[in-house]
């Protein structure tokens, strides 16, 4: 049997076009998925970010309490070492 240009261009389209099975919506639904895996990726990510964020937030009021008690520290014993040298002369 042979098919004319007509009906091969109408199978390729239909080919191409079918709304289940086609080249087309083939497409879509693959990159619906990729779009679907990567914003599920970014929400991991977000995820992880606000986790490190708070972490290193931690780290960072842990380090400004022991600046500042080293900074008291350090002020008591310049304030010690002065008396000493005051009593001296």
């Amino acid at each position: 049997m042979t098919f004319g240009v007509a009906e091969l261009i109408d199978r390729a389209l239909f080919y191409i076009t079918d709304s289940v099975d086609g080249t087309i919506t083939n497409k879509e639904e693959t990159i619906q998925e990729t779009i679907d895996r990567l914003n599920d990726d970014i929400g991991d990510l977000e995820i992880r970010i606000e986790r490190k964020m708070a972490e290193l937030e931690r780290r960072f009021i842990a380090m400004e309490t022991a600046l500042s008690q080293l900074q008291s520290q350090s002020d008591w014993l310049s304030g010690q070492i002065n008396a000493v040298n005051r009593s001296w002369t």
